[in-house]
């Protein structure tokens, strides 16, 4: 009787642990992947800001440009010698889409870049830090950027929150992989030559 208690005690310790396994893998996966995705929507807007000879509170160069005189903090457009780029986060809540998109301007089309970015915002900064209004861009000195990613799969989110953007189907804690947020600055290099 006891060796038999002791059987399935264990038995039962061993089922708990694997049923936990699968979990954990899911939230480790998900947390490395939100880490990628952080680093190439990084990569992609440092790469392009850094290079920049002049930047646009929107989007701009062809036809689907934003009207003149707009100034949007979700949306920058970075211009070189090599061409303009833009990016904006595109979102679909009925389907659940969040993607980072760029553009190459003119009749080019809209390439997503990353997916899973729910949030998006540029500033702008003149010297000594102060911010900068649409009226002010010629002083621009540098672009603070903050960028949100979440996991792709429901079961590893939360409840709405300031660990989470969009909720998920995850009840307990073991099984959220929280919301990834950075904040970062970048200062156009060779924003004083066309000047």
């Amino acid at each position: 009787m006891v060796a038999m208690a002791v059987l399935l005690t264990v038995t039962a310790g061993a089922f708990g642990a694997v049923q936990v396994t699968p979990d954990a893998a899911l939230v480790q996966s998900e947390l490395s992947d939100m880490q990628q995705r952080m680093r190439i929507a990084v990569d992609a807007i440092l790469r392009d800001g850094i290079a920049a000879t002049s930047v646009r509170p929107c989007r701009w160069g062809g036809p689907s440009e934003d009207p003149p005189g707009t100034f949007r903090t979700d949306t920058i457009t970075f211009a070189s010698s090599v061409g303009t780029r833009t990016y904006w986060l595109k979102t679909d809540a009925p389907s659940a889409t969040y993607q980072l998109t760029s553009w190459s301007g003119g009749a080019s089309a809209d390439v997503p870049v990353v997916d899973n970015v729910v949030s998006l915002a540029f500033a702008y900064v003149g010297d000594g830090g102060m911010p900068l209004g649409p009226a002010d861009l010629q002083l621009l000195r540098a672009i603070t950027v903050t960028l949100r990613v979440q996991a792709a799969a429901p079961a590893v989110r939360g409840p709405a929150g300031p660990s989470f953007l969009h909720p998920g189907t995850a009840r307990l804690a073991q099984r959220w992989a929280p919301d990834l947020e950075a904040h970062f600055q970048l200062s156009p290099r060779n924003l004083n030559l066309e000047r």
